[in-house]
């Protein structure tokens, strides 16, 4: 006989004997429900139960022994896997057995048990498992729960919100790409209990206000009570003062070798600066490319703005990146314009005149229209 088919005739042999209450030897009981058991059975199954009848415990010299943290439908499931390796796993038994076999070191069970629960994440249960793989320290679970509070947010009714821990909301809100998405979440959680006002302003510095729209902050930031005081006023006009603009241009003429083109975007006006983007192309044995950006002040004091710079460039048709350069630079009366640093394109080798290196591109690649992008964000 195969050693598989003896276990599995053991198993069930010991199974028939328990039944039958056949040289049972204790007794579990689930509340007011009492079960007869074989003692080697439950050791050679469990290490709890080894390591409680040969340690000498109290439990080890009485016939009788309570669980006292399981009940009756639980305790029933858990015997008949300890016989025969079987269980019907359910949403409606999961957490139970979760907790059982933590407590009775049953691992192949506990494993089971956190599949199941992961596969069965819902909104009305959603951070309850989150705080019960916490409790249990189940990182699967833990990493499915916190992905799903984040995606189904609006979903997730508030009396879970209440239950739902900062560090666990903070992990959600970092994940978060939206920062006006970001501080729509922290007032909810934030009011869904009183006692977490207090860390309203400290959760704030994981919301980036500047990068909400300018609509945004005047129509829902600035109506926001637990911003009501100095620190969030100065929060709600530094994000209103602040810069941050997207330049955008198609440079479409293409100069006819060996001429010029230049090209500019349309002009885009942040506070009391003007922005504008001013494109050169130029066509001979190499077809080169220039990009500058310009940034000129209304105002006839002294005046400075000091950026973070991207700048990308794609080509038209196929589009295709050509160029991604990022730098930081202060704009002044006397420096109202950044020519981007550049690199050779179609090889690795960089050309330059002194310390103004400049792209050269293959005609493969700046055969037709190209799209030059830049994004500038007022540096801290």
């Amino acid at each position: 006989m195969e050693t598989v088919s003896f276990l599995k005739a053991m198993s069930a042999s010991f199974d028939e004997m328990r039944a039958a209450n056949e040289l049972v030897d204790m007794v579990l009981v689930f509340g007011e429900v009492r079960l007869a058991c074989h003692k080697v059975v439950l050791a050679s199954s469990s290490d709890y139960f080894r390591r409680m009848f040969s340690c000498g415990l109290r439990e080890s010299q009485s016939d009788e022994v309570v669980m006292k943290e399981m009940d009756a439908e639980t305790g029933r499931l858990l015997v008949q896997y300890l016989y025969t390796g079987k269980i019907d796993i359910t949403e409606e038994n999961a957490q139970n057995l979760l907790s059982a076999s933590n407590m009775l070191l049953l691992t192949d069970l506990e494993i089971a048990s956190e599949k199941f629960l992961c596969e069965h994440i819902q909104p009305s249960n959603c951070v309850s498992l989150l705080n019960l793989s916490h409790l249990y320290e189940l990182k699967d679970l833990i990493k499915r729960s916190q992905h799903f509070v984040a995606e189904q947010w609006t979903k997730v009714s508030d009396e879970s919100i209440i239950d739902l821990k900062e560090e666990d909301f903070i992990e959600i809100l970092e994940a978060h790409d939206s920062h006006e998405g970001k501080f729509i979440r922290l007032q909810r959680w934030v009011k869904a209990n009183e006692e977490r006002e207090q860390r309203f302003m400290d959760l704030m510095q994981l919301v980036d206000l500047p990068g909400c729209s300018k609509n945004f902050i005047r129509d829902i930031a600035r109506d926001e009570e637990l911003l009501n005081n100095t620190r969030g006023m100065q929060l709600i006009q530094k994000a209103l003062k602040r810069v941050k603009i997207t330049l955008h241009h198609e440079a479409i003429r293409i100069p006819s070798s060996p001429f010029r083109s230049e090209s500019r975007s349309s002009p885009v006006r942040c506070h009391n600066l003007r922005w504008q983007l001013v494109v050169i192309r130029t066509s001979g044995w190499e077809d080169k490319l220039d990009v500058t950006i310009v940034c000129q002040s209304t105002e006839t004091t002294r005046w400075s703005c000091r950026v973070n710079y991207e700048v990308r460039v794609w080509s038209h048709s196929p589009r295709r990146a050509l160029l991604t350069k990022r730098g930081r630079y202060v704009f002044g009366p006397n420096q109202i314009s950044l020519r981007l640093p550049q690199s050779v394109y179609g090889r690795t080798q960089e050309y330059g005149h002194g310390n103004e290196p400049f792209i050269v591109y293959r005609r493969t690649q700046m055969h037709g229209p190209i799209i030059v992008e830049v994004n500038i964000e007022e540096a801290g």
